[in-house]
């Protein structure tokens, strides 16, 4: 549980949040409306290695190995790597070009199916995206829904946030 955000949408601080006592509540609020640590983002996972799924699911947490931060950070990391082979760029010995490869008609018909194919998933993740979208705002709601939840069982009176 992101004890900072949380304690941001609450308006209290974060070290009263880490107290045994109101660590055990959230606990309890948290099993109770199904909140994880690292809730997985409803995005099917189709790669596959020797015949199983590559990852059980892509989390939410930051934190989470298999989160969307670090796997982005990773995905970043090989598309650079990729672009770099790719596209012949030097390496910090080099000081001359090499001669462009020798491009055939074989080689440019699997291009252009490889760039159909990725349009097609592109398309299919900016799908997906929309879907991450709407569940970090539903999220929001809930966010709210339990800081609501908490004033009501504690009976606090909510001070206004300072301005941003």
């Amino acid at each position: 549980m992101n004890y900072s955000a949380l304690a941001a949408e609450i308006g209290c601080s974060d070290s009263a949040l880490y107290l045994p006592q109101n660590d055990t509540k959230l606990a309890a609020v948290a099993a109770r409306t199904g909140i994880t640590v690292s809730p997985p983002v409803p995005i099917p996972i189709t790669g596959k290695l020797d015949g199983q799924p590559w990852l059980p699911h892509i989390g939410t947490s930051t934190s989470n190995p298999n989160g969307t931060l670090p796997l982005a950070i990773l995905l970043q990391a090989a598309c650079y790597i990729t672009i770099a082979y790719l596209s012949g760029m030097l390496t910090s010995g080099s000081t001359t070009l090499a001669a462009p490869p020798e491009i055939d008609v074989a080689t440019v018909t699997n291009l252009r199916h490889d760039n159909a194919r990725l349009r097609r998933d592109n398309h299919n993740l900016a799908a997906n995206l929309e879907v991450a979208i709407s569940n970090i705002q539903q999220l929001t709601l809930e966010v709210h829904q339990l800081r609501e939840a908490l004033d009501h069982a504690r009976n606090v009176t909510r001070l206004p946030r300072p301005p941003r």
